[in-house]
C-alpha cells in the first residue's frame, strides 16, 4: 500500500515539474524581443532602390524604422546629362529627422513634405512637378524648384525661415513672398508673373525677375515690382533686376513703385 502511495506520489510531483517547465517556457518566449516591423511597403520601390544604392538603408526590400530614425540628408539626385528615373518619393514621410533633401534631376510629378518638419534645404528642380507641399516646414532656409514647366503656383506662406528661393522655368502665375522677411534672394526669370511684391522683404539683397509677361497689349507691357518706402527708385541695388527685356513679341519694361 505504501509502495503504491509512494508511486502516486512521485508520478503527481513529476507531472507538476512538467507543467512548471512548461510554464518557464512560455514565459520565455513571450519575452522575446519582437521583430521589427518592415515598413517597405511603405516605400515607392524605385526609391527605395535608390536610398539602398546610396547606403541610406541596407534592404531596399526590408526597411526598419530604426535605420531611418536618424537620417538627416537625404540626396537621390539625377544630372543633366543622365537624369534619374524616380517618379515618386513615396516613404520620405517617414525620415522625420530629416534636414537635407536634394532630388533633382527625377521625373517626380508630385511631393509631399508637410511630414519633414526640420528640413532646413529642398532642392527638387528640374523634374514635372505640378504640385509641391510644403506647409509648416518653419525650419526651411534654402528652397530650388525650378525648370518644373507645369507648377503654376506655390504656397511658401508657413516658410518664415526662408532665405532662398528659386524657381526659374515653372510657369508660375503668382507668388505671395510677404510671409518670408528673411528673403535675401528671389530668382524668379521666366515664368508668368505680371508683377511682384517685395515689400515687406526688408532683407532682399538679389532679385531676378527678367523673362517674365507683366501687363500690356502684345507689343508693350510693364513688370511691377512694389518695393519697400525707403527703396530708392532710381538706383536699384546691383543684383537686382535693371533692365528691360523682350517677352515674345512684347518688350517689357521693369517699373519699381512703393508700395
Amino acid at each position: 500500500m505504501n509502495m503504491k502511495n509512494h508511486s502516486l506520489r512521485s508520478l503527481a510531483f513529476a507531472a507538476m515539474a512538467a507543467l512548471m517547465l512548461a510554464s518557464t517556457g512560455c514565459k520565455k518566449d513571450d519575452n522575446k524581443d519582437p521583430k521589427p516591423e518592415n515598413l517597405a511597403a511603405k516605400f515607392d520601390a524605385g526609391f527605395a532602390a535608390a536610398l539602398q544604392a546610396k547606403g541610406i538603408i541596407k534592404d531596399a526590400k526590408n526597411i526598419t524604422a530604426d535605420e531611418i530614425a536618424g537620417v538627416k540628408s537625404i540626396d537621390v539626385s539625377g544630372t543633366e546629362s543622365a537624369k534619374g528615373s524616380l517618379t515618386s518619393l513615396k516613404g520620405i514621410e517617414l525620415f522625420k529627422a530629416l534636414t537635407t533633401l536634394k532630388c533633382d534631376f527625377n521625373s517626380l510629378t508630385s511631393l509631399d513634405l508637410t511630414s519633414n518638419t526640420e528640413l532646413t534645404e529642398l532642392n527638387c528642380q528640374d523634374n514635372k512637378l505640378q504640385q509641391i507641399k510644403i506647409d509648416g516646414l518653419a525650419k526651411l532656409k534654402k528652397f530650388y524648384f525650378g525648370n518644373n514647366q507645369v507648377l503654376l503656383d506655390i504656397d511658401i506662406s508657413s516658410c518664415v525661415a526662408l532665405e532662398t528661393i528659386t524657381f526659374p522655368n515653372c510657369g508660375i502665375e503668382t507668388i505671395d513672398v510677404s510671409k518670408n522677411p528673411n528673403l535675401t534672394m528671389i530668382n524668379a526669370y521666366f515664368n508668368s508673373l505680371e508683377s511682384i511684391d517685395v515689400s515687406k522683404n526688408l532683407k532682399l539683397t538679389s532679385l531676378s525677375v527678367s523673362d517674365n509677361p507683366g501687363v500690356g497689349d502684345d507689343l508693350e507691357g510693364i513688370f511691377y515690382v512694389y518695393v519697400p518706402k525707403d527703396f530708392d527708385l532710381n538706383v536699384p541695388p546691383t543684383n537686382f533686376t535693371q533692365e528691360g527685356w523682350w517677352y515674345q513679341t512684347r518688350k517689357v519694361e521693369i517699373c519699381y513703385q512703393h508700395k
